[in-house]
């Protein structure tokens, strides 16, 4: 499955979008940049937002990082968070991770572990929230300042202008074009091709917040996973390291691969698992311990 998609911004102008339907299969829109200040908002997002919900065109949205370190990632995840109140962006919640304008370069570029750390508190933000996250980068520095094995149980949104994409990890959006042209409209765009059915995996883009931490303990039993993607841990905290898809059981990674259409690190929504042991909200499973505020108890 393959699905073609552009990504704008205000920079693209005041669009019409409804020459697009038909021609494209989603959109990617700008939030904005940087820290929570509504000036930092694009000024096209809310209107593009509007017109993708009256022509039933799926959209994702996306936020071009200025962050130097944790504390500006948590102000931009306040940012994207404020502009997504109420909205349900089907094709995920990524962030913008390059240095297009040098910003970075002059303000002292942070090392590849402060990068990486940057991606993880905004995703995790994004996930605490009940948004499904991923990254944009470029193949440049995918292979080099994110090349982190930390990074990859998030999503990739890859930029290489080319034929081929020769990243060499597993990733969900390949764009591949800075150039491409949609009939009726002047001007070139972006232009993306999803290789994951994203709808189906975001449900459609609904968020499923964490419960308030007052409800009671947990029971044992069968569950159903709402969260996009659920961590697998070790034991029950977010202190235990989560495992890969290859460490989950065979009978998990079946269901994996069947919903989500890749390998994903962790239970995926919908998929269906037994829970023996409880401390807390947090349940043992055959392959490992969940965060039970992520699943319903069927």
């Amino acid at each position: 499955m393959r699905k073609l998609g552009i990504d704008i911004s205000e920079f693209n102008g005041a669009l019409d979008l409804s020459g697009m339907k038909g021609e494209i299969d989603f959109l990617l829109l700008r939030a904005g940049y940087g820290g929570d200040y509504p000036g930092q908002d694009d000024d096209r997002f809310r209107d593009f937002v509007r017109q993708c919900g009256e022509l039933g065109l799926p959209w994702g949205a996306y936020l071009y990082s200025y962050a130097l370190n944790e504390r500006d990632a948590q102000g931009e995840a306040k940012h994207m968070l404020r502009l997504l109140d109420g909205l349900s962006p089907a094709y995920g919640v990524w962030l913008d991770m390059e240095d297009g304008d040098g910003y970075k370069e002059r303000s002292g570029m942070p090392s590849d572990e402060a990068l990486t750390d940057i991606c993880i508190a905004f995703c995790e933000a994004m996930e605490k929230a009940g948004y499904y996250a991923g990254i944009y980068s470029n193949l440049h520095w995918w292979t080099t300042k994110l090349a982190s094995p930390r990074l990859d149980r998030f999503d990739k949104w890859v930029a290489q202008w080319n034929d081929v994409n020769d990243y060499k990890k597993p990733y969900g959006i390949w764009q591949f074009s800075a150039s491409g042209r949609i009939a009726g409209y002047p001007g070139r765009f972006d232009m993306d091709y999803a290789y994951r059915d994203y709808p189906k995996l975001t449900g459609n883009g609904r968020p499923e917040p964490q419960p308030d931490p007052g409800e009671q303990d947990a029971e044992t039993g069968l569950y159903e996973v709402t969260a996009p993607v659920l961590n697998v841990r070790t034991g029950p905290g977010t202190d235990y390291p989560w495992k890969r898809f290859a460490e989950l059981t065979p009978n998990a990674r079946e269901q994996i691969t069947a919903r989500a259409g890749y390998d994903a690190n962790g239970y995926v929504r919908g998929m269906k698992f037994d829970v023996f042991e409880t401390k807390g909200r947090w349940g043992r499973t055959p392959s490992g311990w969940v965060s039970l505020d992520w699943a319903r108890k069927l």
